[in-house]
């Protein structure tokens, strides 16, 4: 988790220097989501 979150922040840094920072936001967020939401839903299920 600690490798995915600094390659994450990477990442960001480097769409940010190229001007597509809130696009790349907007994936990582959802990202994020799917990440914490699909472990749960599949306990629910």
């Amino acid at each position: 988790m600690i490798n995915f979150l600094s390659s994450a922040i990477f990442l960001y840094h480097k769409a940010l220097y190229r001007g597509g920072a809130s696009h790349f936001l907007l994936y990582v967020s959802l990202y994020f989501a799917f990440l914490f939401f699909c472990p749960h839903l599949g306990a629910y299920a």
